[in-house]
């Protein structure tokens, strides 16, 4: 995913991701014999803080992570977010007709979000 796709950073009131037709394949069976070219488009916005979660308004706690076994580091934020996705295929399963599948606005519900930095491997000091 090229780095551009994502604006802002955990301190922002808000990060967007921005991914428009990812090239991926559609085998229509897991591990089917048949792949067909597809595209994926993602828009996803976190917004960092308690404010997107509950009727808080107290800033949400920043809580660090670190494992020196496992070469991991990280700070991160709870966050809200909110997703949209669709996904398009050439053709349809039974036909020749193009699939698409595309995710409603309405009625999402998001159990967990988060933002924040990572650190791993050699990076790790």
């Amino acid at each position: 995913m090229p780095e551009a796709s994502v604006i802002g950073n955990p301190y922002t009131t808000k990060m967007t991701l921005d991914f428009a037709d990812a090239p991926q394949q559609e085998t229509f069976v897991v591990f089917g014999p048949t792949t067909i070219a597809a595209k994926a488009t993602v828009h996803l916005e976190w917004f960092p803080g308690y404010q997107s979660l509950y009727p808080y308004f107290d800033p949400a706690p920043t809580y660090s992570v670190r494992d020196d076994t496992l070469r991991f580091a990280g700070t991160y934020t709870l966050a809200g977010a909110h997703m949209d996705f669709s996904f398009t295929s050439q053709v349809s399963a039974t036909d020749k007709t193009p699939f698409t599948f595309t995710s409603s606005p309405d009625g999402q519900r998001v159990l967990f979000a988060q933002v924040g930095h990572e650190v791993h491997g050699i990076y790790l000091r």
